[in-house]
């Protein structure tokens, strides 16, 4: 949802000037999700208005690649891509 900003009416990062209420309806409705589920429904919802009206083209998509050594415990993908490592731990094998 970081870049959602890109899109929603009014906002400053807005330079498209694309404007869709019910794309700002589902992405507000998305950050204040109850759960997990929820939240990606409504995402997938969203991007499903910009699919169909197609105010931007991206060139590139963000991606991230993580080598985790053999041992390592606390590890674990989220959608952030954020891994506190206060949470990791070295274990000898």
């Amino acid at each position: 949802m970081e870049y959602f900003s890109l899109l929603e009416t009014g906002d400053s990062e807005n330079r498209s000037h694309w404007s869709d209420a019910a794309f700002d309806a589902l992405a507000q409705k998305g950050r204040n999700a109850s759960s997990e589920a929820e939240r990606d429904a409504l995402i997938t919802q969203a991007l499903a208005r910009v699919d169909e009206q197609i105010p931007i083209i991206p060139l590139w998509v963000l991606t991230r690649k993580a080598l985790v050594r053999p041992g390592i415990t606390g590890y674990h993908e989220t959608r952030e891509n954020l891994h506190p490592l206060r949470w990791m731990r070295w274990e000898k094998p």
